[in-house]
């Protein structure tokens, strides 16, 4: 699932709960996450790094996280480089 560019704020526990999901685009627009905001198998984040306004614990434990630079599309589907 790709979020959409403009998106600024996902709430706490928005996408928990979600066993089917495989995997998140998280905008460059994107500037406030909540606490357990993903549960699915991989993030794909548009920014360098985490922002000031994203909680540290916005993903689960389980859930990988790739930030800009180390993923790319393929076919339109996202995929960490060098897989």
């Amino acid at each position: 699932m790709r979020l959409n560019e403009g998106l600024e704020l996902i709430g706490r526990g928005a996408f928990s709960g979600c066993p089917k999901l495989k995997y998140v685009v998280i905008p460059s627009t994107v500037t406030s996450i909540g606490s357990g905001a993903f549960e699915c198998e991989a993030l794909y984040c548009n920014v360098e790094r985490r922002p000031l306004g994203w909680k540290r614990d916005f993903a689960s434990i389980n859930t990988k996280v790739y930030w800009k630079g180390d993923w790319e599309y393929k076919n339109g589907i996202p995929i960490p480089i060098n897989s």
